[in-house]
């Protein structure tokens, strides 16, 4: 569901998306929601969640991003630093 500044999705349509169990998605939002990193509005039985600091999300993409790009210049993060040598 779209609204005038975000989306926001019931958790059901969060666990499909992301492939994960309803009761898990529901506690993780649960804490989520405590932290106040996302809001929450109950229509009839159904809550719906959408995220209350965007600026946030765009720092994770931007570290994501950097993430990706640090390890695809080095290498695998798994291989240690010495494996190479000796």
């Amino acid at each position: 569901m779209h609204t005038g500044d975000g989306y926001e999705l019931p958790a059901g349509e969060i666990a499909q998306q992301l492939g994960l169990a309803r009761s898990t998605t529901s506690e993780h939002l649960h804490h989520l929601l405590n932290l106040h990193l996302v809001s929450a509005r109950k229509e009839g039985t159904v809550i719906y969640y959408r995220l209350r600091n965007h600026h946030l999300v765009q720092a994770f993409h931007e570290l994501l991003r950097a993430l990706e790009t640090h390890y695809h210049t080095l290498g695998s993060p798994s291989e240690p630093s010495g494996a190479r040598e000796g």
